[in-house]
């Protein structure tokens, strides 16, 4: 079992690992297994949230965060809204309704104003809740689908992409649309797949066929054309500026990689590597120089996006993570899971899990020198070597032990290096100058 655990930990299966780790637990006066193997895998599977919310009874596949960070609003595949106060991690509201469009939900700038969606037949219903007194005060109709919607800069509009790519502006004050963006759809009919706006609402981007199209919602014209996931691109994000676009993978048959595209250039950047499965959610920080994605193998990933690194990984959920949002200042990070549970990270105080790095041969003995910079092997032959402790490379071969050691003792001020030998001897060597001073029978 503990090599299973080994087997699902290299391929971030969580869950999978803690479900074996907990058939050790000690009960009904059974003995207690549990070696170190147990406690070195319990450790990586230990969550790295600051907080759980109370988990929900199905997927959670929408997540919207207020711009103060006090009010989070998630939408699960049971068709429920949920408002949350954060900071007291309870529910302010809970909403059901048939037809709940859980990927469709934006707040306001200001953050008094939830917009939803409600699909209908060909059509849908928004709903506009004012958070305080947690009520709709706004509703209309919309002619199509809504794939994506955003609250305006100003917050007196809402834009509003249908499946006919059709971007419209809704004018709360005239209570009617605006077209803002014809339809721009290669090929007449309905279109599926993500779709984001820039936070500065100056661009969209959405999933055309298997291409990402990106216009400008000034002049309306397309400003760039890339090339998606050949198998399928499940998530989208836009840069604050709308400069860089990063694109998720639907299946990790193809690749589990997230493409960058710089958007004015028109070209593709070195992808971002590091998840072991399909890319659900992504999202940038304000700043526009980090990205936030969650992943199909149950982590959340942090990347520089300026270096293409990875800088984080986030460890917590037991299954796939289905959405992810990154509050306004990036300093917290909450994600939505399959199994209904929805965690949330301070992006300053992520717990950076130990590891272990296996020596390139077999050691039958090793000690730190002073400092921890260098470590003394003996091999199995009984030749001792200095190695640097980060690269684990041997610097220098010790000849003048011999090749018969077996045990090795340092002392504190790291002046001395006595060597025992199978001979029965002890070998004391003057450090610094690297000699054998005197030999004990």
């Amino acid at each position: 079992d503990m090599t299973l655990a080994q087997l699902a930990l290299s391929t971030n299966n969580y869950g999978r690992v803690v479900g074996l780790l907990d058939r050790y637990r000690p009960s009904d006066g059974r003995p207690d297994l549990r070696r170190w193997e147990w406690r070195y895998f319990w450790n990586q599977v230990r969550s790295e949230a600051e907080f759980a919310l109370p988990r929900q009874p199905d997927a959670i596949a929408g997540l919207a965060l207020s711009s103060d960070s006090r009010v989070l609003a998630s939408v699960d595949f049971n068709k429920t809204l949920k408002l949350w106060d954060v900071n007291a991690r309870k529910a302010l509201l809970e909403h059901q309704e048939s037809g709940l469009d859980p990927r469709a939900i934006a707040f306001s700038h200001d953050g008094t104003r939830l917009a939803t969606v409600v699909r209908q037949r060909a059509s849908s219903a928004v709903k506009v809740w004012n958070v305080g007194e947690r009520r709709v005060t706004c509703e209309f109709d919309c002619p199509t689908s809504i794939r994506e919607l955003g609250f305006t800069i100003d917050d007196e509009g809402l834009l509003l992409l249908g499946h006919d790519l059709t971007v419209a502006r809704w004018n709360f004050a005239a209570q009617k649309f605006e077209t803002v963006l014809p339809a721009a759809q290669s090929a007449p009919g309905w279109a599926a797949g993500p779709a984001t706006f820039s936070a500065n609402r100056q661009r969209v981007a959405f999933l055309d066929g298997t291409r990402i199209r990106v216009h400008d919602l000034t002049t309306g014209e397309q400003v760039a054309d890339l090339e998606g996931f050949r198998e399928g691109t499940w998530s989208l994000a836009l840069s604050p500026a709308g400069k860089l676009l990063a694109a998720g993978p639907t299946s990790a048959a193809t690749s589990t990689d997230i493409k960058l595209f710089s958007v004015d250039a028109g070209n593709e950047l070195d992808p971002l590597t590091g998840h072991v499965s399909w890319v659900p959610a992504i999202a940038f920080t304000a700043d526009g120089k980090r990205l936030v994605s969650a992943g199909g193998d149950q982590t959340v990933r942090i990347w520089n996006v300026d270096e293409g690194r990875e800088t984080a990984v986030l460890h917590g959920h037991l299954t796939e993570r289905y959405r992810v949002v990154v509050s306004t200042d990036g300093k917290r990070i909450f994600s939505g899971c399959k199994d209904g549970t929805i965690l949330g990270w301070d992006a300053n105080r992520i717990r950076r899990r130990s590891s272990f790095e296996t020596l390139p041969i077999p050691v039958t003995e090793l000690v730190f020198l002073p400092g921890d910079r260098e470590m003394l092997t003996v091999d199995a032959e009984g030749r001792v070597e200095l190695r640097d402790s980060q690269s684990l490379q041997t610097t220098e071969s010790l000849d003048m032990l011999g090749s018969k050691v077996k045990q090795l003792l340092v002392s504190s001020d790291g002046t001395r290096v006595f060597a025992e030998t199978t001979l029965g001897e002890v070998k004391v060597v003057d450090w610094p100058t690297r000699q054998v001073i005197r030999t004990l029978k």
